[in-house]
């Protein structure tokens, strides 16, 4: 593995934590991507790269598409795409050629 795009930042801080534990260097050996950006990560050394997501808007949005369903309403698109930011950190190692199969 060299790389993990963890679903929350919460699971970044464990992956950082783990590598740690097994004497695994952030970008070097593993790079880290966190979906989330909260501002807590700052601390962790080295800085991991963040893409951040409104939970806040994605809720609203499948609550408003739930209501439309059960109120017997079509969805006409099914398929959100929302905007998120890129905070760049560096928990990522440039791209490696011999990491491809």
């Amino acid at each position: 593995m060299s790389a993990v795009i963890t679903s929350s930042d919460e699971i970044a801080y464990m992956v950082y934590k783990a590598a740690m534990q097994e004497e695994l260097i952030v970008p070097k050996d593993l790079s880290v991507v966190a979906l989330g950006g909260e501002d807590y990560l700052d601390r962790l050394s080295p800085r991991v790269t963040t893409a951040k997501i409104d939970y806040s808007l994605m809720g609203k949005k499948a609550i408003e598409m739930l209501l439309d369903k059960l109120n017997g309403k079509p969805i006409e698109n099914n398929r959100v795409v929302f905007d998120a930011s890129i905070k760049i950190g560096r928990s990522c190692a440039p791209y490696r050629a011999e990491f491809e199969r």
